[in-house]
């Protein structure tokens, strides 16, 4: 870890340690070229997956733009220990907040404009978060919404998440994994609206939507919508798309932030959005395994059998066996979890809404925004 007293770059003066993560720690520190605070988050482990992390979350943040994505304005390495300067948001993390109170709802749609917006312009740049939840959310002094920590972000359609997960195997923050996330299959924009309604709901509630175990909180969300108490229609129909299990019923990011900008001053929605759509995202392909295809067999067979029993005898088949879903999850934040493919068929028909390409926002890259990082989350 580079001393304090040094200058990163010979540029970049170290203060107080903001924070720490599972691969990175984040410092305040002065740019000395521009007598402007920044922030610092320099890697801490030399691992092959923590340089892959960190480099991942340095592409995707150099392509991004926008005011409520917390901007990368360089990087470097001092004594070989790679570091990234970073806006420097002068506020704490949503999950903070979130322990003090319950957001109000105009702070609530003021945020989900700004988180919403922020993942419009990133999926329009073929960028998935994967992990939104609410210490991935700085909070400023004037109750500013920023997305932060990129780094398991991945390209839609891009073979190189491969690197860091494989088939069955999912990284993310449980309490917010979407169930598509949870069934260990490919993820797209879909997955991070579905983690920002999460947010939105514990953040107008103050309690997560999926309480109790990780792993019973995982699973659960394959069966049921989270619940969403008595509130506003306008709010409680949004929640209630970007919720939807089915990820193609959902709505787009861009979608979600007009739902919020269109609020009237009467606190209703202009428009209120209607039942969740499926959104024009290809469709997962459903993974069947050797196992699946051996219980399939099994499954014709006693068909078959009841078949010609119930000829004999005039009766019916019974009920067939329930499914079975299991889970691991990790005691950690982040977690790995791994549940075998739902076999359940959805009917739903496709919709034919183009998407539509998020705009480029944001202030220009050399022009420095008031404030900047840290919650100093350095995961």
């Amino acid at each position: 870890m580079p001393a304090t007293a040094s200058l990163l770059g010979g540029r970049y003066a170290l203060r107080p340690l903001l924070g720490r993560g599972g691969v990175a720690d984040v410092y305040r520190a002065d740019d000395v070229e521009r007598g402007v605070p920044v922030a610092v988050k320099v890697l801490r482990n030399s691992a092959a997956a923590d340089l892959r992390r960190f480099e991942r979350e340095a592409r995707a943040l150099e392509r991004l733009d926008h005011p409520a994505i917390v901007r990368l304005l360089d990087e470097g390495a001092h004594d070989g220990v790679p570091y990234l300067v970073l806006d420097l948001v002068e506020g704490e993390p949503l999950s903070r907040v979130i322990e003090r109170r319950p957001l109000a709802e105009d702070e609530v749609q003021r945020m989900g404009i700004a988180l919403a917006g922020a993942l419009a312009h990133a999926h329009g740049l073929g960028i998935v978060h994967r992990d939104v939840k609410p210490g991935n959310v700085l909070v400023d002094r004037d109750g500013y919404a920023h997305l932060t920590d990129f780094g398991i972000a991945r390209l839609v359609d891009s073979s190189a998440v491969a690197d860091l997960t494989e088939t069955g195997l999912v990284i993310g923050t449980a309490a917010y994994l979407a169930p598509e996330q949870v069934r260990g299959e490919p993820v797209g924009p879909e997955a991070d609206v579905y983690s920002l309604g999460l947010v939105v709901l514990e953040a107008i509630t103050g309690a997560r939507a999926y309480p109790g175990p990780l792993n019973e909180a995982a699973v659960a969300r394959l069966h049921r919508q989270p619940e969403i108490p008595v509130m506003t229609p306008w709010l409680g129909s949004v929640l209630a798309a970007m919720t939807a299990i089915d990820p193609r019923r959902r709505p787009r990011a861009t979608e979600v932030e007009d739902a919020f900008a269109n609020r009237s001053a009467t606190g209703e929605h202009t428009a209120v959005m209607p039942a969740p759509q499926m959104a024009s995202y290809p469709p997962v392909p459903k993974k069947r395994g050797p196992v699946l295809a051996a219980l399939a067999a099994v499954l014709v067979a006693l068909g078959l059998l009841l078949t010609l029993v119930g000829a004999r005898t005039s009766g019916g088949p019974g009920p067939a066996a329930p499914s079975t879903t299991t889970a691991t999850t990790g005691s950690t934040g982040t977690t790995t979890t791994t549940v075998p493919p739902t076999t359940a068929a959805v009917t739903t028909p496709p919709n034919t809404v183009p998407p539509t390409p998020a705009p480029r926002r944001g202030p220009a890259r050399d022009n420095h925004r008031r404030g900047g990082n840290n919650d100093g989350n350095g995961d």
